[in-house]
């Protein structure tokens, strides 16, 4: 979406990733419409147009689309069964049941989302980009939200549609208060906090982390338990650290402060974090994000 950004996944990982100029996979029937959405909105108009772009020009068999803000703490591929023949793949929010908006945000997350290049597979994939050219915007508005609410009735909509079934697996801070997480040999362990039925994290949805005029904030209401922060986000920050260090060493940013901001916010988090633990075991994970840090 952003040539910088393009720029940089060149030099960071030259042999490893093919980036895809967005001008390159404009058509005609996008850049009608393009002057009636936002950028947020155009971005998610285009979700299905970049799946399908890729599937046809690159000749593949399948393709998943994968939101920025996701981080893999395991291998992807143990989210699809092996005894499992389907051509499309959701995630479901798998809300808590005080952070459910299912009727207005969607039952599934566009976060990560597989086609196969078989009939059902563009069948599904097709029909969403048609929708998306008609209607997607930010609001609410005759059961339609963004490129999200087109999913709900896929299941019974299209032939061939699998829905995660190992929900734990893939957690966000809408539904991380269900579950409890735990360091092991082999990753990140997640168990129902009911029955202590443990699973691997495949990844967790970073939502509302942002980098905007200086700062990195987090700007969201949901509670986070402190377990998380001390299990999953340290790791997070520590590749966040590691990457904001290689976009300096490879030249492509000029800001010598940049590689220790991602410490900076992560400090801030433990040291606000140590100064509750003794009188409250979760707590709003916006409250500690009110001391912001500019380079």
């Amino acid at each position: 979406m952003d040539e910088n950004v393009k720029v940089a996944i060149e030099k960071m990982f030259t042999e490893r990733v093919t980036a895809i100029a967005l001008a390159v996979l404009e058509n005609q029937t996008l850049l009608d419409i393009k002057p009636s959405r936002t950028l947020g909105e155009y971005c998610w108009t285009l979700t299905p147009w970049i799946i399908k772009y890729c599937i046809e020009n690159y000749q593949l068999t399948s393709c998943t689309y994968v939101d920025a803000d996701l981080f893999f703490f395991s291998n992807p591929e143990l989210l699809f069964p092996e005894d499992v023949d389907k051509s499309v793949f959701l995630t479901p929010h798998n809300y808590h049941p005080k952070y459910d908006q299912s009727s207005t945000s969607g039952i599934f997350c566009v976060q990560f989302i597989k086609f196969k290049k078989d009939e059902k597979g563009l069948r599904a994939l097709n029909w969403w980009a048609d929708r998306c050219i008609e209607w997607c915007y930010n609001r609410i508005e005759d059961g339609k939200f963004g490129d999200q609410k087109y999913l709900d009735d896929w299941p019974s909509r299209f032939d061939g549609v699998y829905v995660q079934e190992n929900l734990k697996a893939t957690l966000a801070p809408w539904n991380s208060e269900k579950y409890e997480v735990s360091p092991a040999d082999n990753g990140i362990v997640v168990s129902d906090i009911e029955n202590q039925k443990k699973t691997k994290l495949i990844f967790y949805h970073f939502h509302e982390i942002k980098l905007s005029n200086g700062f990195l904030t987090y700007s969201s209401d949901y509670t986070i338990q402190s377990g998380l922060i001390d299990v999953v986000f340290e790791i997070y920050f520590k590749q966040l650290r590691y990457s904001s260090d290689l976009l300096y060493k490879l030249d492509i940013y000029k800001l010598e402060k940049l590689p220790s901001l991602a410490v900076l916010f992560y400090n801030a988090l433990l040291v606000e974090k140590e100064e509750k633990k003794r009188i409250i075991s979760e707590y709003s994970i916006k409250a500690r994000f009110r001391k912001l840090f500019r380079f």
